[in-house]
């Protein structure tokens, strides 16, 4: 029998949850919140050197805890910062923000 775990998160003033599905032992649900921290202070710290506005930051954010929670083969193999990055140059890629992948690296 599986079960969800949702797991919240708030970091810098903002909430997110996430909903993992199986059980979870208490060690496994403690690594997520720390990937989950982790992964929410680097996505607004870039955006914030990238002088992103509020509502990018917020899509790329959404990305980032859709990959974690639903497509987690992409995690594999790969660093966190990795998809941070391919995130966010998607997201502005969608939203017409001129912003290029040099721009993103060198930050």
């Amino acid at each position: 029998m599986t079960s969800n775990t949702t797991i919240t998160l708030e970091s810098s003033g903002k909430k997110g949850k996430i909903q993992l599905k199986g059980e979870m032992s208490q060690s496994h649900e403690l690594f997520f919140k720390r990937v989950l921290h982790f992964t929410a202070l680097q996505v607004y710290q870039l955006c914030d050197l990238l002088h992103l506005n509020e509502k990018i930051a917020e899509q790329i954010w959404g990305v980032m805890k859709y990959i974690l929670s639903s497509e987690v083969n992409l995690v594999i193999g790969r660093h966190v910062e990795q998809l941070i990055l391919c995130a966010v140059y998607g997201v502005c890629k969608i939203s017409n923000s001129p912003l290029k992948f040099q721009d993103i690296i060198t930050k």
